[in-house]
């Protein structure tokens, strides 16, 4: 079974090629290894040009984690919002009625104005 291969030919500055292969070295990689991983990658992620970026835009990559972090953050915060009322209810031993866990949050506000307005004595 032969296998078709293609060489790539790049100029890079000799010092850095030089701390390159030292670092892919240590690291256990040849240069050939890496390109490939590299060429990998790319391929792999060819539907999203963002993630190849990142890969080579170390500030742009904290950036998008730090920015994936508050959006997970903020996610979880909706979450816990979001359920608020059920885990009060729950410490508290209440058994909401089956109306309130199903009513919308319009019904519910609606349902909360007129409230009002019977305590008042204008609901007529």
């Amino acid at each position: 079974m032969s296998t078709e291969t293609a060489q790539i030919n790049a100029r890079i500055n000799r010092t850095l090629k030089e701390r390159g292969d030292a670092a892919l070295e240590r690291a256990g990689y040849t240069p050939s290894q890496a390109i490939r991983n590299l060429w990998d990658f790319a391929a792999r992620n060819a539907h999203d040009p963002r993630a190849i970026r990142i890969l080579f835009d170390t500030e742009e990559n904290e950036e998008e984690r730090k920015a994936e972090e508050e959006r997970a953050r903020r996610r979880e915060e909706m979450r816990k919002s979001m359920n608020i009322m059920v885990e009060a209810y729950e410490r508290l031993g209440i058994k909401p009625s089956d109306w309130t866990m199903n009513a919308s949050y319009e019904e519910m506000r609606d349902y909360a104005l007129l409230e009002r307005l019977r305590e008042r004595g204008l609901d007529g």
